[in-house]
């Protein structure tokens, strides 16, 4: 019997992994990150984070709920795990889930996830999802039990529909310095501002420069050391 499918409607996609098969390296970078490989390497997958409103994840969880209930067999757990365990809830208030599917099952490769507009127009091979567009994601509902720890239902991913597609950002590792320096709140230093000049003043002239005329011999002389000790150089000291 196939498996239901259901499309989660209306949630902000998150890192979007869709344009081609990834998997995670924990020896890229610092911390570890996704990188790049092919559908037949172990771990590669196609993914997609996504967050959601509480009544999305209400009704999204219940449905899971439901198929774990009815595929269950006599060795699985009884109850699928809480929400807790597998929606993580967001500082806002909202939650994240998650939904991929494997490069290849049984040595089979699996086609890349088609991606439409929201016109329902198929978008080109290799488009770019971004992270903060709205989505709407199809999924497939594969409940499973491997362990007594490592059960549930997977969201495996299948195709996926851009509402509205967000900028590309990019990536800042910082946080928020309180009391620092805001683009935009710079003030142009006046350097001391020059006085007007008031009706009676006299303007101070600059004084004219005296050119003293070296005569032949004096001016094709080469220069003495004391003649050079007196110079300043371009680093603002004087020569030794």
């Amino acid at each position: 019997m196939a498996n239901e499918t259901f499309i989660i409607a209306n949630v902000t996609a998150m890192y979007p992994k869709i344009d081609k098969t990834y998997r995670y390296d924990e020896k890229a970078g610092e911390k570890g990150g996704w990188v790049e490989c092919k559908p037949t390497d172990a771990g590669a997958q196609y993914k997609v984070n996504f967050i959601m409103e509480q009544s999305v994840a209400e009704d999204l969880y219940t449905r899971m709920e439901k198929i774990y209930a009815g595929s269950r067999r006599s060795n699985w757990p009884e109850e699928l795990k809480a929400p807790t365990d597998i929606f993580k809830e967001t500082d806002e208030g909202t939650w994240e889930g998650s939904a991929n599917i494997k490069g290849q099952y049984s040595n089979r490769v699996v086609p890349v996830p088609d991606q439409f507009d929201s016109n329902a127009n198929l978008l080109p091979e290799g488009f770019q999802l971004t992270s903060g567009s709205t989505v709407n994601i199809m999924v497939e509902f594969v409940p499973y039990a491997m362990t007594k720890e490592n059960y549930g239902v997977s969201l495996r991913l299948r195709q996926v529909q851009v509402v509205k597609l967000a900028e590309r950002q990019a990536y800042n590792p910082f946080k928020k310095v309180e009391g620092g320096f805001v683009a935009g709140n710079e003030t142009t230093p006046s350097f001391g501002a020059l006085p007007e000049i008031e009706d009676g003043m006299e303007e101070v002239k600059e004084p004219e420069k005296v050119v003293k005329m070296k005569s032949k011999e004096q001016a094709t002389a080469p220069a003495t050391e004391e003649d050079l000790s007196g110079l300043v150089n371009k680093w603002g000291t004087k020569k030794k």
